[in-house]
């Protein structure tokens, strides 16, 4: 039998923003308890961990947001499609694994 572990799975902050316009087009009246995820162009892109952070807390709470909604939408075919685990998630597992592995190594 094998054995279950942690799932990683790296979205990209795009494709937060399309599940977001997706999830208030399907279900409206969740449109203002779910807290949106701004477009990229509303962030400066002089200083990356800025960006980074912000996008970070953003992502933060419209998750949090989303998971306090309704079980009609929090547990929405578009959520669980969302978060389904696909081949370039355990491409990209994979890969970060080896790179710790070498630079592990290289100390």
């Amino acid at each position: 039998m094998k054995e279950l572990g942690d799932t990683v799975i790296y979205r990209l902050y795009k494709e937060f923003l399309e599940l977001c316009n997706k999830l208030c087009t399907k279900f409206p009246n969740a449109v203002g308890t779910l807290k949106p995820v701004p477009r990229g162009s509303a962030l400066s892109r002089s200083n990356v961990y800025q960006v980074a952070a912000k996008r970070k807390e953003y992502l933060q709470n419209f998750l949090e947001s989303l998971f306090t909604l309704a079980d009609e939408i929090a547990h929405s075919d578009l959520v669980y499609t969302f978060f389904h685990p696909l081949l370039r998630d355990e491409e990209q597992h994979l890969g970060d694994k080896e790179e710790q592995r070498k630079s592990i190594q290289g100390m």
